[in-house]
Order: structure tokens, then C-alpha cells, then sequence
């Protein structure tokens, strides 16, 4: 049978470098969770609104940071360009700010290099094999849309497309004859250079078990 899945997840936040960020994440319209981070504490607030804090390297070691922002290496965008077709959209007006907007169509190489070197980009498709569903895609679209400033050269917007319709009949051993991907993440980026104040809750409740704080997140 077909699988189909559907999420939305919206989220907002600030980075105050070297070691200060706060992250809300909705879950389906429905579900309210949030991370702050300072220096070598990570709060957390699960779906219950309950808040944890626990170290760092504790949950990093243990289940990696669930909700660490997505993050491409520069080296992997460079062996990306063999694999993809730039096109120059000029100048767009994006919040009132002046951009070049920049779309890369991306073929189906492109995209599995971009999801090997990135984990928390790769676990939006779900537990499906990805190699397996590439390989056998009946049709397949992705780009990738950046607007860029071009006095600072800041990136202020970035848009991910994914749409593929795969046949994996042959596959068997439970896993779905077809999956179908529509995939549109949207990451925006403002107040460059400006100062964030983050403070950390009042009431939360420490402990050394990330199971205890993330349990309850969906």
C-alpha cells in the first residue's frame, strides 16, 4: 500500500554567539515545544509545558540535540555544483528588503549528497530507506531558493522543494509499494548584528536523563 505522511512544523528563534540560543517549534498547529541554551545547559520544555535542564553533552551523546537548526557544510556545496543548474532570478523585494534571489534545480545525486551530510534534514523524510526510494523515483523536482543581500551577502531566506513519487513494490518485506514526497522548508533570517537578551526559566526541573525531558515530545 502507499504510505503518505504529513507534518508542518513552524519555528522561531534567536542565537546570541558563542553559546546563547532559544528555539520554539509548533508541531502540527497543535503541539508547543521549546530549547534554550546557555553555555553548557540545554532547557527544555516539553508538549505538557514542563521544563527540564539538563548538560549538554549529556543529551548530545545520547540522542544528539533534537532540536539543533540545520546546518550545510560549505565542502559538500562545492561538490554539489556538478550537480546542479543555477538560475538568476535578479532582484526581489523579500519584507520589504531588497535581494537577489537565487534558485539551484537539484538532480537526484545532488539531493542524496545533501541529505547524507546533513541528519536533521534527512530525518524529514521519515524512516524510509533513501537510497531505496531514489533509486526507484518515478519523478522527482527539487530546488533549492536563496535571497541574498548583496551589500552584507547575508542569506536572509532559504527555501528546500521536494517532490517524488516513488514505485517500491519490489522492495517487499512490509515496506509500502509507493511513497510520495512533498517535501517545503522554509528557513528565514533577520536581525543581523543585533543584540538578544535569552533567559533561561525559573522553574525547571534538573535531571541527568534525556529520556526524562524529551519523553514526552512527540
Amino acid at each position: 500500500m502507499a504510505q503518505n505522511v504529513n507534518e508542518q512544523v513552524k519555528g522561531s528563534g534567536d542565537q546570541q554567539l558563542p553559546d546563547q540560543e532559544q528555539l520554539n517549534l509548533t508541531l502540527n498547529n497543535t503541539t508547543n515545544v521549546a530549547e534554550i541554551l546557555q553555555g553548557d545547559k540545554v532547557y527544555v520544555k516539553n508538549s505538557q509545558g514542563q521544563w527540564y535542564v539538563l548538560d549538554k553533552n549529556t543529551l548530545q551523546s545520547t540522542v544528539g540535540n533534537p532540536f539543533s537548526g540545520i546546518t550545510i557544510d560549505q565542502n559538500t556545496l562545492l561538490g554539489l555544483l556538478q550537480n546542479i543548474k543555477l538560475t538568476d532570478n535578479g532582484t526581489q523585494s523579500l519584507n520589504g528588503v531588497s535581494l537577489r534571489h537565487i534558485t539551484a534545480e537539484l538532480d537526484k545525486t545532488a539531493l542524496q549528497q545533501l541529505l547524507d551530510n546533513n541528519p536533521q534534514l534527512k530525518s524529514t523524510f521519515g524512516q524510509q530507506n533513501i537510497d531505496t526510494i531514489l533509486n526507484n523515483t518515478k519523478t522527482f523536482v527539487s530546488t533549492v531558493d536563496v535571497w541574498i543581500d548583496e551589500t552584507d551577502f547575508y542569506v536572509h531566506q532559504s527555501e528546500l522543494k521536494v517532490n517524488l513519487d516513488a514505485d517500491t513494490s519490489s522492495v517487499g518485506n512490509g515496506a509500502p509499494t509507493a511513497v510520495k514526497t512533498s517535501l517545503d522548508l522554509i528557513v528565514g533570517l533577520s536581525k543581523f548584528n543585533e543584540s538578544v537578551t535569552i533567559t533561561p526559566p525559573t522553574n525547571e526541573t534538573p535531571t541527568n536523563n534525556p529520556a526524562v525531558a524529551l519523553g514526552s515530545l512527540p
